[in-house]
C-alpha cells in the first residue's frame, strides 16, 4: 500500500495537515533497517547528523551524494559527516561538484522516499 504525507519546512504550516520536514527526516532514519540514500544540497541542521550517527551505529549502510563545489562551502555540519566516514567503514560520500546537485531525496531500505523541492 502506498502511502503519501505532506511535509513543509515552513513552521507555520506544522500542523495544518502538514508534518515537519525534519521530524520526518528523523523517523525515516530512526526506521531504517538496511540502508539510507541521500543526496543533498547541503546539510544544515546537525539533527540530521545525529540521524545519520545513530543509524551507522545501528550498523545500517549510509549513503550521500552531496554538492559541495569547493571546500570553503564546508559547514560544520558536513565537516561532522566526513568525520563520521572516518569512523564508519559503511558510511560512503559521494561530492558532486562538476555539476549543480539540487535534490533533496531521502530513501529509507529501497521503499520509503521523502523528496524536497
Amino acid at each position: 500500500m502506498s502511502e503519501i504525507t505532506i511535509v513543509s519546512t515552513e513552521e507555520k504550516w506544522v500542523g495544518y495537515g502538514f508534518r515537519s520536514f525534519s521530524s520526518v527526516i528523523e523517523e525515516m532514519m530512526s526506521a531504517a533497517e538496511k540502508e539510507i540514500v541521500m543526496t543533498v544540497y547541503v546539510i544544515s541542521d546537525m539533527k540530521v547528523v545525529e540521524s545519520v550517527k545513530n543509524a551507522l551505529e545501528r550498523g545500517i549502510s549510509v549513503e550521500i551524494f552531496i554538492y559541495l563545489q569547493d571546500s570553503s562551502q564546508r559547514c560544520c555540519s558536513i565537516d561532522e559527516i566526513f568525520k563520521l566516514s572516518k569512523e564508519y567503514r559503511y558510511l560512503r560520500i559521494h561530492t558532486i561538484s562538476d555539476e549543480v546537485l539540487h535534490a533533496k531525496v531521502l530513501i529509507v531500505d529501497g521503499c520509503n522516499v521523502l523528496v524536497g523541492s
